[in-house]
């Protein structure tokens, strides 16, 4: 099998409060050896919306919930089926919370339990957005206010909009857990 996954536990010092207790899994994959038997392999559910999706999207899709059920095995949840909810936010087994996200090699996903009703967390991984795309993601992700406050701190425009990108990303996923949908970029500027 070329399709490989490598697990990786964050070994991360969870000073805040409210990530004590939490469980962080990454890993890395190749989309390029994707194969729907993975899904069995890795005893991952194959959802339905996935049927009609690329390679590389399953490839993805595969990757955060590998770590997502590693993450709940941690934590000691026998139940570590993630499933598709509304807006294709995961649906967290009883007592947890958590946050997937991926790229095109790498997924992590964040989980803890759910003490609170309003408990929720958010996670997002990206690379440096690409020269080319800069100035379009910049027209919709920031306000000057973020950015002037990353200037002061010698970044340039990419770590600036990728940074700002990502962090309310993030937040989109924290809000969709809390409120129960996805908020627009713009909005949370």
């Amino acid at each position: 099998m070329q399709f490989t996954v490598f697990m990786m536990s964050a070994q991360v010092k969870l000073r805040h409060q409210a990530l004590r207790g939490s469980a962080i899994i990454m890993c890395r994959f190749d989309a390029e050896y994707y194969s729907d038997m993975l899904f069995t392999e890795y005893d991952i559910n194959f959802p339905v919306e996935l049927v009609k999706a690329v390679p590389k999207r399953k490839a993805e899709f595969l990757a955060g919930r590998y770590c997502a059920k590693h993450a709940l095995l941690q934590l000691g949840y026998s139940d570590s089926n993630v499933v598709i909810g509304k807006n294709r936010s995961p649906v967290w087994p009883r007592g947890s919370v958590g946050s997937i996200s991926h790229d095109r090699a790498r997924a992590i996903a964040i989980v803890k339990p759910r003490v609170a009703l309003s408990d929720s967390i958010g996670v997002d991984i990206e690379k440096w957005v690409a020269d080319f795309e800069v100035q379009n993601l910049r027209s919709v992700v920031t306000i000057m206010e973020e950015e002037d406050l990353f200037v002061r701190l010698n970044l340039s425009v990419r770590q600036v909009v990728t940074i700002i990108f990502s962090a309310k990303e993030s937040f989109s996923k924290l809000c969709t857990i809390r409120l129960g949908n996805i908020l627009g970029l713009k909005k949370l500027g």
